[in-house]
């Protein structure tokens, strides 16, 4: 039977939690990388599968490592949307910076389009921003 992409990071959990262990003096032990007391290696099919299950449950910020849990995934990018916006690490934040800046700064700063028609610079600035 195949797993849907919903129960992979159940099935990969599975997998992790049946190869390692505490045992009965306490010491982690590990199937897959002959863990005892330590650490698991790095490239350990128990550390790998947890990896994959957590990066499958969620997505996160490229610029701040924010997490986001991905249960709804309209409510992700709902969530990812809005905090491009206020993420003080993300590339656009000066950008944004500059546009709330120019929106507070109320009007009387026009531009022309192509067709002749003017336009307040803090109107299209509000516009540009999340409400």
């Amino acid at each position: 039977m195949a797993l849907t992409i919903e129960q992979i990071p159940e099935a990969l959990e599975r997998v992790a939690e049946e190869n390692d262990w505490i045992d009965d003096h306490g010491q982690l032990r590990c199937n897959c990388c002959d863990t005892e007391g330590v650490a698991h290696d790095p490239d350990c099919l128990v550390v790998l599968a947890r990896m994959a299950a957590d990066e499958l449950r969620g997505t996160y910020c490229a610029y701040c490592d924010k997490r986001f849990e991905i249960t709804d995934p309209e409510e992700a990018k709902r969530a990812v949307g809005e905090h491009i916006y206020t993420c003080e690490k993300h590339p656009i934040k000066p950008m944004v910076d500059a546009l709330r800046e120019i929106a507070g700064a109320g009007g009387g700063n026009s531009l022309y389009t192509s067709w002749g028609e003017a336009t307040d610079v803090a109107d299209i600035a509000r516009a540009a921003l999340p409400a």
